[in-house]
C-alpha cells in the first residue's frame, strides 16, 4: 500500500506542474511517439497517464521518512522500557521491601522494650498485690481469731450463766420439797403418821415405822422416835403416845438442827465457789486486757510498718521513673539513630542502583548497535533458510518478502553499528534478485498463505468480540457471539498473553473485561507421534484440534494450566483455541510438545 501510494502522489504533483508551466509545448516535443496511443491528440497536450516519473526525494518523503524512524524509534524505546520494566520494579520492590523491613525491625525493637517494661511493671505489680492480699488475709485472720475467740469468750459466759441458774435453780427447788415435806409433817399427828403408815404395812428397816437410812439410822432421837411410834403402835395408850409425842418433838428439833447445818454448809460452799469463780472471772478479765493491749501494741506496729512499706514504695517508684525516663531518651536516641543510618543506607543503595542502571543502561546503549546488527544477521540466516526450503509460489513470495526485509535490516543496524556489512549482503544478493520474477508477477492476497482463517502456516487468525458480559463458561461465550462479527481480527505469531488488569497488546480499553476471543490457525507435523497440548489461562479456554477437543480449561478462575494429548501423523493440522474473560485479570499462553522437541509456546 506505501509502494502504491509514492507514484499517485509524484504524478499528480507533476501533472500540477505541467499544466501550470509555459514550458508545456517542450514537454510535448520531449516526450517519445506511442504509436496507436495519442491519436486525435491535440498537438502541445500531454497525457497523465503517459507520464511515468521516478519518485522524487522532496520534503514530503523525506518527511515520511523520519515519521517512520521515529516509529521505529519509539518501538525500541518501548520495547526496552518492558524488557527493563520488570526489572525496575523488582528492584522497586526489592526496596520498598527492605524499608518496610527496617521499618518493622525498628517497630518490633521498640514494642520488645516497652513490653519488657511493661512486663516488669506488671510483674512488680502482681508482687506487690501478691503482698497486699497476704497481708489482707493475715489481717483477716487476727481478726477472725480475735472474734472467735471474742465469741468463744462470749459463750463460756453464757455457759456459765446458765450453770449458775440450773444450780440455783436446783438449790431452790431442793429448799422447798424439804420445807414443803418439813410442814406436812408438822401438821401431822405422830398418831396419824402412825396409823398411815400402819395402813400401808410397811416394815421398817430398823425396828418402827420410819425408814432410815445412812447417818439416819446412827441418830439417836430419830432412833428413838422410831421406837416409839412402834410402841405407841402397838399399845396405844396415853403414856406411849406422850412419849411419842415427846420423841417426835427431840426427832424434830434435831432434824432442825441437821437441816441448819446443812444450809450452813451449802452457803458456805455456795460462798467458796463463787469466790473461785470471781476469781476466775478477774484472771480472764485480766487476759483479755493483756491480749486487748498486746493486739493494740500490733495494730500500732502493722501500722508503722504499712507506712514505712508505702513510703519505701513512693520512692522506688520516684527513682524508677526517672531511671526508666533516662532509658527511655537512651532508647529514642538508638532508634532514632538506626532510622537516620537506615535512610543512609538507603540513599547510598539508591544512588549505587542509579548508577548501575545508568552504567547499565550506557553499556547497553554501546553494545545496542552491535546485538541489534548480529540478530538481524542470525534473522537474516532464518529467513535465507527458510525461502530455501519454502515450497510453492505463494510460500516462496512470503519468504522472499521476509528474506528482503531481513536484508534491509541487516543494512540499517550495520549501518548503525559501524561494521562491515556489504561482504554478507553480496552474498545474498543472488538469492534475493532470483525472486524478482516473484515480486513482478504481484504479491498473493493475505488469504493465500495456505494458513487456517486467513493465517500463514505457523500463525494464527485472531478474532476478538467485545462487549460480551454474564460470562461463565465456554458454551455461553460461542453462544452469544453468534452471527456477531468480530470487533477486532488480525494475525498473531504466538498465542502468548500474560495476565493483566489491563487491554492486551495491540488492543484497546474495550478489551479490558467482558470479551471472547477465537485464535484458528496450521501447524506443521514433520515426524508423526504423540503430541501434548497446554493452555493457562484466566479465565476459560479450550484447544481443539482438527475439530477434536484436545484441552478443556473452561470456567472462571485465576491462571490455571491443564493439558491433553493425541496421537498426530505427519502433514498440516489446523488448530483452534477458544478464550473467554468475564472480569479482573486477562491470560492465554498455548504450549505444545512432540517427538523431536520440549515444551515450547505455540506459533511460529
Amino acid at each position: 500500500m506505501r509502494l502504491a501510494t509514492y507514484p499517485v502522489a509524484a504524478v499528480i504533483c507533476l501533472w500540477v506542474l505541467a499544466i501550470s508551466s509555459s514550458e508545456v509545448s517542450a514537454v510535448a516535443e520531449a516526450a517519445p511517439d506511442l504509436p496507436g496511443k495519442l491519436q486525435g491528440v491535440a498537438p502541445g497536450r500531454v497525457l497523465l497517464a503517459e507520464v511515468t516519473p521516478a519518485i522524487p526525494d522532496g520534503p514530503v518523503v523525506q518527511k515520511f521518512k523520519k515519521m517512520e524512524a521515529k516509529k521505529l524509534m519509539d518501538k525500541e524505546v518501548a520495547k526496552q522500557e518492558t524488557k527493563m520494566k520488570p526489572a525496575l520494579e523488582r528492584k522497586k520492590e526489592k526496596k520498598k521491601a527492605q524499608k518496610n523491613k527496617m521499618q518493622m525491625l525498628a517497630d518490633l525493637e521498640i514494642k520488645r522494650r516497652i513490653s519488657s517494661k511493661e512486663l516488669g511493671y506488671k510483674q512488680k505489680a502482681r508482687d506487690d498485690a501478691k503482698k497486699e492480699q497476704a497481708r489482707v488475709r493475715s489481717a483477716k485472720q487476727r481478726r477472725m481469731e480475735r472474734y472467735e475467740k471474742l465469741e468463744h469468750n462470749k459463750a463460756q459466759a453464757n455457759v456459765e450463766k446458765l450453770g449458775k441458774l440450773h444450780s440455783n435453780t436446783d438449790s431452790a427447788l431442793t429448799l422447798a420439797k424439804k420445807l414443803f415435806e418439813k410442814k406436812r409433817t408438822s401438821l401431822l399427828s405422830a398418831a396419824s403418821i402412825a396409823k398411815r403408815l400402819a395402813q400401808q404395812k410397811e416394815e421398817l428397816r430398823v425396828g418402827g415405822l420410819i425408814h432410815l437410812k445412812g447417818e439416819q439410822i446412827l441418830n439417836r432421837p430419830l432412833v428413838d422416835l422410831n421406837k416409839r411410834l412402834k410402841l405407841a403402835r402397838q399399845r396405844p395408850t396415853a403414856h406411849n403416845l406422850r412419849m411419842a409425842k415427846i420423841a417426835y418433838n427431840h426427832g424434830a428439833m434435831e432434824v432442825a438442827k441437821e437441816n441448819e447445818r446443812f444450809k450452813v454448809a451449802r452457803r458456805q460452799k455456795h460462798e467458796r465457789l463463787h469466790k473461785q469463780k470471781l476469781s476466775k472471772i478477774r484472771r480472764e478479765a485480766d487476759a483479755k486486757d493483756s491480749a486487748k493491749t498486746a493486739l493494740a501494741a500490733s495494730i500500732r506496729r502493722e501500722k508503722w510498718s504499712k507506712r514505712k512499706r508505702q513510703e519505701k514504695i513512693r520512692l522506688a517508684f520516684a527513682n524508677g521513673r526517672e531511671s526508666e525516663t533516662k532509658r527511655w531518651k537512651a532508647a529514642r536516641a538508638t532508634v532514632n539513630a538506626a532510622r537516620a543510618k537506615v535512610r543512609q543506607g538507603e540513599r547510598n543503595g539508591k544512588a549505587a542502583f542509579n548508577q548501575r542502571i545508568a552504567t547499565m543502561n550506557a553499556e547497553k546503549s554501546r553494545k545496542a548497535p552491535v546485538e541489534a546488527f548480529n540478530k538481524a544477521k542470525t534473522k537474516l540466516k532464518e529467513r535465507q533458510t527458510k525461502y530455501s526450503q519454502a515450497n510453492g509460489a505463494k510460500a516462496k513470495f512470503l519468504a522472499k518478502s521476509f528474506f528482503g526485509r531481513a536484508r534491509e535490516l541487516v543494512a540499517a543496524t550495520g549501518k548503525k553499528a559501524g561494521v562491515n556489512y556489504a561482504p554478507m549482503l553480496a552474498r545474498s544478493a543472488a538469492i534475493f534478485a532470483s525472486s524478482a520474477a516473484i515480486f513482478a508477477s504481484g504479491a498473493p492476497g493475505a488469504g493465500g498463505a495456505g494458513g487456517a482463517g486467513g493465517a500463514p502456516v505457523g500463525q494464527f487468525r485472531a478474532q476478538f468480540w467485545s462487549g460480551i458480559h454474564g460470562l461463565s463458561n465456554m458454551a455461553q461465550a460461542k453462544q452469544k457471539i453468534q452471527g456477531k462479527a468480530a470487533s477486532v481480527t488480525k494475525n498473531v505469531a504466538q498465542i502468548n498473553y500474560a495476565s493483566t488488569n489491563g487491554p492486551w497488546p495491540g488492543l484497546d480499553n474495550n478489551f479490558r473485561d467482558n470479551f471472547v476471543v477465537k485464535f484458528e490457525g496450521s501447524l506443521k507435523i514433520v515426524t508423526g507421534g504423540k503430541y501434548t497440548f497446554w493452555t493457562n489461562s484466566d479465565d476459560g479456554s479450550s484447544l481443539s484440534v482438527n475439530g477434536q477437543q484436545v484441552v478443556n480449561n473452561d470456567g472462571t478462575h485465576g491462571m490455571r494450566t491443564r493439558s491433553g494429548s493425541l496421537n498426530l501423523s505427519p502433514g498440516t493440522v489446523k488448530v483452534t483455541v477458544w478464550f473467554f474473560e468475564n472480569g479482573g485479570g486477562a491470560g492465554v499462553i498455548c504450549h505444545w510438545s512432540g517427538p523431536g522437541f520440549g515444551k515450547k509456546l505455540i506459533g511460529a
